[in-house]
């Protein structure tokens, strides 16, 4: 499918996954529609859209479309200043391979559409560091690799060496780390996979966030000895978007009342403006939260699957919301 359509259905039926498709191929299309098209998904998400674009590989492709597969670096380079100027400026002026614009004004612009390059090679990643605001490589093994003209990526030992090039010319280019996303997978079988190994899987976790790899889950174990506090909740969420969870498909909250009252407070937070001390009354809440789930391990624990936090404006949030019970309540 189209990515831009079936992100604008998504879009529509969400309110807090972030959109990303894998990938655009740049070069394939007028950089014009190509920032159009972005901007439009950014406002209908609100703010949920992340452009990950590339060069791509394939000769065929290229050919079906009538573009030049030698010149598709410089294409690209192209369409980045593009995309970049035309979302931050009107009247924009440019001249490119076989267009030229002249005081062009596009709007809605958007507050800021991250934008990833997918790929191996050093230059993505020299693009990335330059410029942009993740990266996203593919797991290649050595028969994809000559296949997709790319650097052989198996595994995270593949890995390593490919972020040290990277954060050496973050460096050199006196950005942030911290303000680059690094899109990878661990390689070991999911949840849903009959060889899933917990263990292995947090293993592999702990090491991509050692390389500096954005992190996928976070678990955060939460003080019971006295109800939690508003304070307490809005450092936890302070806590986890600083450390890159800025939009959660889901949180699960493990435990007993206290923990997932927590948990019910925290997937609100993501959604909602303000601190956890706005919400100290009935129907404040006007987005729904992150996706929840609630895993009692104490028994005498129902009253949490229902809207209420606890209404005590002195220690954990008092919400009573229609948006606040869990999706899930696994018993």
């Amino acid at each position: 499918m189209a990515a831009s359509t079936a992100l604008a259905m998504v879009a529509a039926a969400t309110d807090s996954l972030r959109l990303i498709p894998n990938i655009v191929v740049l070069p394939y299309r007028n950089p014009f529609l190509v920032a159009k098209a972005a901007a439009s998904l950014d406002a209908l998400s609100g703010g949920r859209f992340v452009l990950s674009v590339a060069t791509g590989y394939l000769r065929s492709e290229y050919r079906a479309l009538g573009v030049d597969f030698e010149r598709r670096n410089e294409l690209f380079d192209e369409a980045l200043a593009v995309l970049r100027g035309v979302w931050s400026e009107d009247e924009f002026a440019f001249e490119g391979s076989g267009y030229t614009a002249s005081g062009v004004t596009a709007n809605p612009k958007p507050g800021h559409v991250p934008l990833w390059i997918g790929g191996n090679s050093a230059l993505t990643r020299r693009r990335v560091a330059a410029h942009c605001d993740g990266w996203n490589p593919f797991p290649a093994p050595a028969r994809l690799a000559q296949t997709a003209r790319t650097i052989p990526l198996e595994g995270l030992d593949d890995l390593a060496p490919m972020l040290d090039h990277l954060w050496r010319h973050v460096e050199a280019a006196a950005r942030d780390p911290a303000s680059i996303d690094v899109a990878f997978t661990t390689g070991e079988p999911g949840p849903a996979d009959p060889g899933f190994d917990a263990g292995a899987h947090l293993a592999a976790l702990d090491r991509m966030a050692s390389l500096g790899v954005t992190p996928l889950d976070a678990v955060r174990y939460v003080d019971t000895a006295e109800e939690p506090t508003t304070g307490a909740i809005d450092a936890l969420i302070d806590d986890l978007r600083s450390s890159g969870h800025m939009s959660p498909c889901a949180v699960v909250g493990v435990g007993g009342g206290a923990t997932l009252d927590t948990a019910k407070a925290v997937s609100n937070l993501f959604t909602n403006p303000g601190r956890a001390s706005d919400y100290q009354g009935w129907d404040l809440v006007k987005r729904r939260g992150v996706y929840k789930i609630g895993v009692p391990t104490i028994s005498g624990t129902g009253a949490e699957s229902s809207r209420t936090c606890v209404m005590t404006p002195f220690t954990v949030m008092g919400f009573s919301e229609s948006n606040s019970a869990a999706n899930e309540w696994w018993a």
